[in-house]
C-alpha cells in the first residue's frame, strides 16, 4: 500500500507520497522491496493514489530492480481495504499485504507457513513494543487467535503486541470489503472477520519502525545507514 499522504511528515517531505520519502539515499519503499526480493518475492503490486505518477516514474515495471511491478491506482482515496479490493484483478491466491510506511524485519515465508497451518483467513504480523499507546495493541489467545484491538491513545500504555503492518491474506477476505466506498482494513474489515475466528497473530521479535512522524523518520535513517 503505497498511496499515503504523509501529512505529519510535511516538514520533512512535502512533495512525495509517504512511502517515497528518502531514507538513507533511497525511497523508503525501495528498502521494503529489496528485502522482499531477498526473500524470493518478486511479483509486486503497488497500490498507489496520492502522487501516483512519482512512484511509477521511479520504479517503472520493476525490471531495473529485478522485480515485476504492476500498479493499482486509486482515482480517489479508498481506505486500506478499498485499496486492496481495487487491486483484486491481480489477486489469484493467498498474498502478502504490506503497509508502505512501516518496516518490519520479518521472515515472510514463516508468516505464510503460519497462515496456512492455521487455515486462517488473515494473519497479522505482531511485535512487542514498550509503548503500545502510540499504535494501539492487539489481544491474542494462547493459540494466537486475535481476540480484538485496543485503539491507540487509549488504555494501551506500556508493553503490548502491535500490528507490524505485514499481513498474509486469503482471497476470501475480499468478500468482506464493500465496493465503491472508502473502507478501512483495520477498523471495518478485520473486526468483522475476527468474529469468524479466522484471524491470527504471528508474533516475531524483528526490528520494527514506521516513518509516520518526523522523529520515527529520523530513526529510520539511522537504522538503514547502520545495517544496510
Amino acid at each position: 500500500m503505497a498511496g499515503g499522504l504523509g501529512t505529519r511528515l510535511r516538514s520533512k517531505v512535502s512533495d512525495l507520497p509517504k512511502p517515497m520519502a528518502p531514507v538513507a539515499g533511497r525511497p523508503f519503499l525501495e528498502w521494503q522491496l529489496m528485502v522482499l526480493k531477498a526473500q524470493g518475492f518478486c511479483d509486486i503490486v503497488l497500490c498507489t493514489g496520492y502522487l501516483a505518477d512519482k512512484v511509477a516514474l521511479y520504479f517503472g515495471d520493476g525490471s531495473n530492480f529485478g522485480l515485476k511491478i504492476d500498479y493499482s491506482v486509486e482515482k480517489e482515496p479508498l481506505g486500506t481495504a478499498g485499496a486492496v479490493l481495487n487491486a483484486a484483478k491481480f489477486i489469484d491466491g493467498t498474498f502478502l499485504l504490506l503497509n508502505g510506511d512501516t518496516f518490519f524485519d520479518l521472515d515472510c515465508r514463516g508468516l505464510l507457513d503460519f497462515h496456512e497451518g492455521k487455515e486462517a483467513g488473515l494473519s497479522l504480523s505482531l511485535v512487542m513494543v514498550d509503548d503500545a499507546a502510540r499504535f494501539g495493541s492487539v489481544a491474542i489467545d494462547s493459540n494466537n487467535r486475535v481476540l480484538g484491538f485496543r485503539e491507540k491513545g487509549s488504555d494501551t500504555q506500556g508493553f503490548g503486541h502491535v500490528n507490524a503492518g505485514i499481513y498474509a491474506v486469503s482471497p476470501a477476505v475480499l468478500d468482506y470489503i464493500a465496493p465503491g466506498k472508502p473502507v478501512s482494513l483495520e477498523n471495518d474489515v478485520i473486526p468483522t472477520i475476527i468474529t469468524t475466528g479466522s484471524v491470527f497473530g504471528y508474533v516475531s521479535d524483528g526490528y520494527f519502525i514506521d516513518i509516520g512522524t518526523p522523529e520515527s523518520y529520523e530513526k529510520a535513517q539511522e537504522y538503514f545507514v547502520r545495517y544496510f
